[in-house]
């Protein structure tokens, strides 16, 4: 078990939320919460539209290789359900040396032209795909937070060519659909200068300077993976 921070947390949402939160435990062997949040009902005449995902279509090919678990499921159904077609080298437990060989293949091919390959974060890097563009801006990577924050400091993979599990199915259809229209992004062209007129971004103040001028903010980060 952990410290408890996290039900703490929960409680203090769930009572800003109006609502109640209960448990039941019973020694070594389990324990039941419960929670009950007063949300007001929708009214009838609320026509909001579904969202992007629910009736997009793409069009491409993907590759699909990650083990098959629940996320290789949730791909295979939503690739099939936006029109993509679908090469499946997908394995068990462990990948063997003729998937790998033909994933190197099909990126050095340039097969990947029209479409894309989905991957663990893994196998990207044992496949030795760095930060060169015509390599990685066509493979979409599945992984953890920490090894988001590996890949995009170490510049293996652009942020918006990454996909955190759990997968969420508004993220999959956006990340699939960046990564399916990279080839506009890497075709030569400049790297678009700042425009006169446009403010940009600037760094953030000094947090002496936060100080000086009266703007004091208490921040709670709370991250249970490995950073």
């Amino acid at each position: 078990g952990g410290t408890g921070l996290g039900l703490a947390i929960t409680k203090k949402i769930i009572e800003a939320m109006k609502g109640e939160i209960s448990c039941e435990s019973e020694e070594r062997k389990h324990t039941i919460f419960r929670f009950v949040i007063p949300f007001p009902l929708a009214s009838q005449t609320t026509d909001l539209p579904p969202p992007e995902h629910a009736h997009a279509k793409l069009e491409g090919h993907v590759t699909i290789c990650i083990p098959q678990s629940p996320h290789y499921a949730m791909l295979l159904q939503s690739y099939r359900f936006w029109g993509l077609q679908i090469r499946d080298l997908s394995y068990k437990t462990e990948l063997s040396e003729e998937t790998k060989q033909e994933a190197i293949r099909l990126v050095e091919s340039g097969e990947l032209r029209s479409g894309m390959l989905v991957t663990d974060y893994n196998m990207f890097k044992m496949l030795a795909l760095r930060s060169d563009k015509v390599y990685s801006s066509r493979i979409l990577v599945l992984g953890r937070f920490s090894e988001q924050i590996e890949a995009i400091t170490n510049g293996h993979v652009d942020s918006n060519a990454f996909l955190l599990c759990p997968l969420k199915g508004s993220l999959v259809y956006g990340r699939s659909k960046y990564v399916l229209g990279s080839h506009l992004r890497h075709q030569g062209r400049p790297t678009p200068q700042p425009t006169k007129g446009v403010p940009q971004l600037k760094d953030p103040p000094a947090p002496q300077a936060v100080e000086e001028a009266g703007e004091r903010v208490r921040v709670l980060i709370v991250e249970d993976h490995v950073v």
